[in-house]
């Protein structure tokens, strides 16, 4: 809820609720912009600090990094940096790494496809650990607005990427394009493929070549049936 306040919940996790991190929040005169809720628990975050409060009882705190300055001028992607900020301290080598699949998977998700390009350089960038950052590009080859983005950049940095990491993450890596639906980006993932074969996984491989294209014919199949029903 960017730009908007938190509705507070009386959940208390290890004797510190969310609603008393944020009551700290303001009686700093801190704007809160908004929080995240995720299965597992709820990010929340202000202007100086961000909260994750776990359903498992776990609350781990931390300070935002700075925005740029051209950011700051603009509401929504202010709102948008830090949100995405709130979780990516959490991912440094010298920060906490609890909760790490939940996070990735929250940093592979943003619409804002300057916010989910972000997420790609920092996969990159020795932010996150050479055992995650393949499983981070994964997931954002399944983001439901920016797959597009996301296999160019993973298509463009292809050497990098697999000089590496280890070779029995690369055919994990490439499973994210078993959530392609579209047609044109599916033809260029398949062409891609083949034309860049990974010896470890072959076999793997090729399943999930065929799984995209399952996806792809259930989406041209689907979509516009299950669109009309939700309309009506």
């Amino acid at each position: 809820m960017p730009g908007g306040r938190l509705v507070r919940h009386s959940v208390t996790v290890q004797g510190v609720s969310p609603a008393a991190v944020l009551a700290r929040a303001d009686s700093a005169s801190l704007p809160l912009l908004g929080g995240m809720a995720r299965p597992d628990g709820v990010v929340i975050a202000s202007e100086r600090f961000f909260a994750f409060a776990g359903r498992d009882g776990s609350l781990i705190e931390g300070e935002m990094p700075d925005v740029p300055k051209l950011v700051r001028r603009i509401p929504l992607l202010r709102g948008l940096a830090r949100l995405g900020m709130a979780v990516s301290p959490l991912l440094r080598r010298d920060g906490v790494a609890g909760d790490r699949e939940r996070l990735l998977l929250a940093l592979s998700r943003f619409r804002e496809p300057a916010c989910l390009q972000r997420t790609l350089d920092m996969a990159l960038s020795g932010a996150v650990r050479t055992q995650d950052a393949p499983y981070l590009l994964r997931e954002t080859l399944t983001n439901r607005d920016n797959a597009a983005t996301a296999f160019a950049f993973i298509t463009e940095r292809w050497p990098e990427i697999t000089g590496r990491f280890p070779a029995n993450s690369i055919p994990r890596l490439v499973s994210g394009i078993r959530a392609v639906r579209d047609r044109a980006l599916a033809e260029r993932a398949a062409a891609f493929v083949a034309e860049h074969p990974v010896p470890q996984g072959a076999q793997q491989i090729r399943q999930h070549i065929e799984r995209m294209w399952v996806t792809v014919a259930l989406a041209e199949r689907e979509v516009a049936r299950f669109t009309a029903y939700l309309s009506g």
